[in-house]
């Protein structure tokens, strides 16, 4: 009798040059007032299209400052599927005001956003489609 599969990693994050590495959990409170876990990236369950991945700068998403066009991105969601995707488009100076931003191109299947200021008023956006 074969032995059991070994289950992959579920809800994670992981850049290929090692520097994402996190666990995901869900935000689901579209007012937006409650506020976002230091411990984990989350998906923003109110964006729809697309998976929208936020979390903190300074914090878990620190390493999205030194991504850029090009970079891997691992997501293993709750099934432990793998999800490969690269950077395709990077916006740096999005103003939070403005809500959610478009995705930048017919192939993007997520976004990962954080704060560039500690005021939360510049986002850093990254779009990814599969690699």
């Amino acid at each position: 009798m074969p032995a059991p599969a070994i289950p992959g990693p579920t809800n994670l994050l992981l850049s290929a040059n090692g520097a994402l590495d996190t666990s995901v959990t869900t935000y689901s409170d579209c007012s937006g007032r409650s506020e976002l876990t230091h411990d984990a990236a989350a998906i923003d369950s109110c964006v729809s299209g697309r998976i929208y991945f936020v979390g903190h700068n300074a914090g878990v998403f620190t390493p999205l400052m030194h991504l850029g066009v090009g970079s891997i991105i691992t997501y293993y969601d709750a099934n432990a599927v793998a999800h490969i995707w690269r950077v395709a488009y990077v916006i740096s100076n999005w103003r939070a005001a403005n809500g959610v931003p478009p995705a930048q191109g017919p192939d993007v299947v997520a976004q990962f956003q954080t704060c560039v200021v500690a005021d939360g008023s510049i986002d850093r956006i990254l779009d990814v489609a599969p690699a």
